[in-house]
């Protein structure tokens, strides 16, 4: 008899007549739940003004601290400039964000693509500069046929350079200060990028045979 053999078991496995959903996690290197599993893209961007009375709208999310728990005012250290907030909206309703930039009115050319948010969520000059020259964010939509592993925006944080702040792991900086005014800090956006990953209907596989 010959005792050399390819396997000692043969396994069919698959799915059962009742099977069990998957609970469908992804893990850091270290074992942690990553925060942004399973997030929904990011749809739209905006700018909110809280002391003139504007208020985030409806299913839009404001970045009110960095990374370290600072102030996330894109005015952070001016004196005279009123405090002034980024808000996002997530959603699978419409193509995603797949890039944002800063713009310096008056001295670059947005891509034919892009465009600016001129206004903020109160109708306001949505100028995020401390001085008089203007500052614009802006932002590049997906087209509706974009493949479902195409890298979209999928998170935003500010962060102060001037405060020893660093962009955190897996965020893009945009080199490009918010504050141009004499007096202010140096205060910047970040953006991250994921794959856009709708949720997966998964379930627990069984051995059939």
């Amino acid at each position: 008899m010959d005792d050399r053999r390819v396997a000692d078991y043969f396994v069919v496995a698959g799915l059962p007549d009742d099977p069990e959903p998957l609970d469908d996690i992804a893990l850091s290197d270290a074992g942690v739940l990553k925060p942004s599993h399973c997030q929904a893209p990011i749809t739209d961007i905006g700018i909110v003004f809280p002391t003139l009375d504007e208020v985030v709208p409806p299913g839009y999310e404001i970045i009110t601290h960095t990374p370290t728990g600072l102030s996330a005012d894109l005015n952070h250290g001016s004196l005279r400039s009123v405090e002034c907030f980024i808000c996002f909206k997530r959603g699978r309703d419409k193509p995603p964000l797949v890039d944002i930039g800063v713009m310096y009115d008056g001295k670059e050319w947005l891509m034919p693509d892009a465009e600016v948010v001129k206004e903020s969520v109160g109708k306001r000059l949505a100028n995020v500069n401390n001085s008089t020259a203007h500052t614009f964010i802006t932002f590049r939509r997906g087209l509706p046929t974009l493949p479902c592993n195409a890298l979209v925006v999928t998170d935003i944080c500010v962060v102060i350079a001037s405060k020893g702040e660093s962009p955190p792991h897996a965020f893009c900086c945009i080199n490009k200060n918010l504050n141009k005014g004499i007096v202010g800090s140096d205060v910047f956006l970040c953006y991250k990028k994921s794959m856009n990953r709708a949720k997966l209907l998964t379930y627990k596989p069984a051995a059939l045979y």
